[in-house]
C-alpha cells in the first residue's frame, strides 16, 4: 500500500500540483487523468492514516526491504531528503499532516532497526 501511495504521489508535478500519467492521457485526457489521480492519491493517503502503527511499520519495512541492496541507506536518504513529504496530497488538512509526522516519529526507529 505504501508503494502505491508513493508511486501515485510521484505522478504529481510538484511545480504545478497536477497529476499526469502518460499511459492514461490518450484515453482520458489531461483533466480526467488529473482528477482521477488526485482522488486516488488522497484516498491512499487517508487509508495510510487509518492503519495502526504496527501495520504502518510492516508496510514501511516491506516497502524498503523490497528495494535493491542498501535498503537501510535508501530509508536514510528518504528521511534526510524529507521525501516523506511527497506522499502528502495537497488537499490534506493540517491535522492529517501532524498525524503523519507523529506516526513516522513512532515507527521510523523500529523500521531502521529492522533493515
Amino acid at each position: 500500500m505504501l508503494q502505491r501511495l508513493i508511486y501515485t504521489a510521484s505522478l504529481r508535478d510538484c511545480g504545478t500540483g497536477t497529476y499526469e500519467d502518460k499511459r492514461l492521457l490518450p484515453a482520458f485526457g489531461a483533466e480526467e487523468t488529473d482528477r482521477a489521480l488526485r482522488r486516488e492519491h488522497l484516498a491512499l493517503f487517508e487509508e495510510w492514516l487509518t492503519l495502526d502503527l504496527t501495520q504502518q511499520t510492516s508496510e514501511m519495512t516491506r516497502c524498503f526491504s523490497g528495494q535493491p541492496a542498501g535498503s537501510g541507506e535508501n530509508l536514510e536518504s528518504w528521511i534526510s531528503s524529507r521525501s516523506y513529504d511527497l506522499p502528502i496530497p495537497n488537499a490534506t488538512l493540517l491535522f492529517q499532516r501532524k498525524v503523519l509526522v507523529a506516526d513516522l516519529a513512532a515507527i521510523l526507529p523500529i523500521v531502521r532497526a529492522t533493515l
